[in-house]
């Protein structure tokens, strides 16, 4: 009897420690298997990350695309430009920092014939201001706008550089109209229209308007 009992003791043990080691097993499965799954979902996010990684380089190339194409076209007219309104001598548009085109900046070099310039900032008032007309048409020549404002842009110049400026504006007011605040003579006669403002009583200004051809006639 007493061998007996021991024997039923023994297989109640074993039994235990089968349950136990059962539930431990399937405990361990369960572990594993929510381990795989966070796996599965962290391989999917990654996966996703590395999409939209993917679509953000293509986006960054198509802007640098749409930005380098203009601004190769907007050094060429410069160049030309520049050498029609001054006769001659080289400008140019160079970037900063070529493999960041949109965030470095650029260069603006320009040198008028027969002067060796090596920063704009040694040119003077009147060929600064020519420099800059240079770059607004060049700008006109691959964007047209219906509207161009010019505020005394002919101030710095002299009589002969004025002239440069007009035939300029005369070339481009065939796809643009021009806005000009000027003082000066020469360019008010190529307007169609001029306005000013008259003071006929102390205090009192008036707007008048004339109509060149009407004056003129």
């Amino acid at each position: 009897m007493e061998i007996k009992s021991r024997l039923i003791l023994e297989q109640e043990e074993l039994k235990e420690l089968e349950n136990l080691e059962l539930k431990e097993l399937l405990y361990q499965k369960g572990v594993f298997r929510q381990k795989l799954q966070d796996l599965d979902n962290a391989g999917r996010d990654l996966e996703e990350g590395l999409e939209f990684l993917g679509r953000l380089i293509i986006k960054w190339k198509n802007s640098v695309q749409k930005f380098l194409e203009p601004f190769e076209q907007l050094r060429q007219e410069f160049v030309e430009t520049f050498k029609a309104i001054f006769g001659g001598g080289t400008a140019g548009l160079t970037l900063r920092d070529p493999e960041r085109p949109m965030a470095g900046g650029f260069f603006l070099s320009a040198r008028p014939p027969g002067k060796k310039v090596q920063n704009i900032n040694s040119l003077s008032s009147g060929e600064k201001a020519l420099t800059a007309t240079a770059i607004l048409f060049a700008l006109l020549k691959i964007r047209p706008y219906p509207f161009v404002l010019l505020d005394e842009l002919d101030a710095p110049l002299d009589d002969a550089d004025v002239e440069k400026v007009i035939l300029q504006i005369e070339e481009y007011s065939k796809t643009s109209q021009f806005i000009i605040i000027t003082h000066n003579r020469r360019t008010m006669e190529i307007a169609k229209r001029i306005y000013g403002v008259t003071m006929e009583e102390p205090g009192v200004s008036k707007v008048v308007s004339v109509k060149m051809e009407e004056a003129v006639s």
